[in-house]
């Protein structure tokens, strides 16, 4: 039995490592996926990733899913950290609080600020306190187009099959960071219109957004618990089989 037929989604070949197979999904999935204010970057990563993982994950395979983030991007791109749209602002800004400012309750685990992508592992549901500290920028902008090692990454990240440039549905990364400017804002990134951004869900003065977006499930399968192409050639009509051992 093939991993396509398990879910309604088609799959991509991501990485290939010794011990892993990555896949990601053909399209997007539920683009009404809703994070909003404290809460949303409190419990988005792992809202995120738990979706993925209840929906399209495979026991007889082993195959355990996720939310596609930011360092699966940056593993096959080059960045500049310093080249923003805003000339402003850079990647690893210092930010003091002044105390009547707020956070989410999350970010006051790690007082750099620089929490990561698998850090949070239960439900945090509070909205803010006060509280003095400093943090830093972790928000950066980046067109994806002309940084990928190899173009086949632009086919891979973007929104639809049938174009290799169609990259304007908006879709959740799980993966959190912070811009430093008048005041601290506290994003959940996201990639639209061809670029990496930080969708603003929440600030150090209280002001609350939300954001309805799709998400990009991909899919981790462990090579010594599956066989992979035993069947098929690999092309969209002749997928290659993936099947447990």
């Amino acid at each position: 039995q093939t991993f396509q037929t398990q879910t309604n989604l088609k799959w991509r070949i991501l990485f290939v490592d010794d011990d892993k197979l990555t896949l990601i999904s053909d399209t997007t999935a539920n683009t009404g996926f809703k994070l909003q204010g404290a809460n949303g970057y409190n419990n988005g990563v792992l809202l995120l990733n738990e979706t993925c993982h209840a929906l399209y994950s495979n026991s007889s395979l082993e195959a355990i899913a996720r939310n596609l983030n930011r360092d699966d991007i940056e593993r096959v791109s080059s960045y500049d950290y310093n080249t923003f749209s805003d000339d402003a602002t850079y990647y690893g800004k210092p930010y003091d609080y002044d105390n009547s400012e707020d956070y989410p309750l999350i970010h006051s685990l790690d007082k750099s600020g620089k929490l990561k992508v698998s850090e949070q592992i239960n439900y945090l549901t509070g909205t803010s306190e006060g509280n003095l500290f400093g943090s830093k920028q972790t928000y950066y902008t980046c067109v994806l187009l002309n940084r990928f090692m190899d173009t086949i990454y632009l086919e891979l990240f973007r929104y639809n099959a049938g174009t290799t440039t169609d990259l304007s549905e908006p879709y959740w990364l799980a993966t959190r960071c912070t811009r430093a400017d008048t005041y601290l804002e506290y994003n959940i990134c996201s990639l639209e219109s061809g670029s990496i951004i930080g969708t603003q869900l929440f600030k150090s003065n209280s002001e609350s957004t939300g954001y309805a977006k799709a998400i990009r499930p991909v899919v981790e399968i462990d090579l010594s618990k599956a066989s992979v192409g035993a069947t098929g050639s690999g092309t969209a009509s002749d997928p290659y089989s993936i099947e447990a051992k």
